[in-house]
């Protein structure tokens, strides 16, 4: 067994993609949403800088950047970076942040094209646009971001006060029924929840399933849902707001024992739970490599 004071490899920016490569392409190929796979953040970052690296030697040396050559890399850094850093309608600052890319390599035209080369090569929806032909399907293949989720869970929560037993079908067809249902909520998370398909489903159901378990469990955590950590806070600081403001959060009676909700697609207690799970976000690890 490595001992735990063990150094991380050092690599070299363009075998660091490699490793990653090896790693994510089978798993992204498997998916419709590249967020679907969740990888750990350190490692999307360090992807990140060296994807970053490659960009800007080969733009300082007049060359064309060969991004394409790990289209795993470009498709999970990319919408990761969505995932974790989108923040009020911006997302490429954080993405060249994250890259270390000197702002005059900053090339969002180069980078985007790349993206959208990558979504070809794994055989994935490249979500077209006309008007925002990169980011709109960067921001589909990172599901709902980050800083998205507490309105998102706000929104579940006055709905589930209003409609008992409140599912993810119903959620959505509530959703799509009016144009300004989702008005209370950033693009990105309106366009997955509208546009997301089946996987959007799913994790609507479990943001369901979460608030249901933090309601009769303060201390439940996202694992018992499958959903990545990062839902966590949100849901718990959507339920402390409606509590403070007095908007109720107790479960309405759905005639049931407890009046617990009917379980929806992908619950634990049905098939078609079981059958989703291997889809819905999970934690994962990968080899420790540092960029020399």
């Amino acid at each position: 067994m490595p001992s735990p004071d063990r150094k991380p490899r050092q690599v070299t920016p363009t075998e660091l993609l490699d490793i990653r490569e090896a790693e994510w392409r089978p798993r992204l190929e498997s998916r419709s949403l590249v967020s679907e796979t969740v990888l750990p953040q350190k490692h999307l970052d360090q992807a990140a800088v060296a994807l970053g690296r490659v960009l800007t030697q080969a733009l300082d040396r007049g060359r064309e950047p060969r991004l394409l050559r790990w289209p795993a890399c470009m498709a999970a850094v990319t919408a990761g970076i969505a995932t974790a850093r989108y923040s009020q309608g911006a997302f490429w600052p954080a993405l060249w942040e994250t890259a270390r890319v000197p702002a005059a390599r900053q090339d969002a035209d180069t980078w985007g094209k790349a993206f959208l080369g990558a979504l070809d090569r794994l055989g994935l929806d490249p979500f077209p646009d006309e008007h925002f032909p990169y980011v709109t399907p960067i921001l589909m293949h990172a599901g709902i971001p980050t800083y998205c989720l507490g309105d998102v869970f706000t929104l579940l929560l006055e709905r589930s006060v209003r409609t008992p037993g409140l599912d993810a079908p119903a959620f959505h067809h509530w959703a799509v029924s009016g144009r300004h249902r989702l008005n209370s909520l950033d693009v990105p998370a309106r366009r997955f929840i509208t546009e997301g398909g089946d996987y959007a489903l799913e994790v609507v159901d479990r943001c369901l399933d979460l608030l249901d378990r933090l309601r009769d469990d303060p201390d439940a955590d996202c694992r018992s849902v499958g959903l990545p950590p990062r839902f966590l806070a949100p849901a718990r600081e959507a339920l402390e707001r409606a509590a403070a403001s007095g908007t109720p959060v107790a479960r309405p009676a759905t005639g049931g024992p407890g009046g617990s909700r009917a379980p929806g697609p992908g619950c634990a207690s049905t098939p078609t739970r079981t059958a989703c799970t291997s889809r819905c976000p999970s934690s994962a690890t990968a080899t420790t490599t540092s960029c020399a």
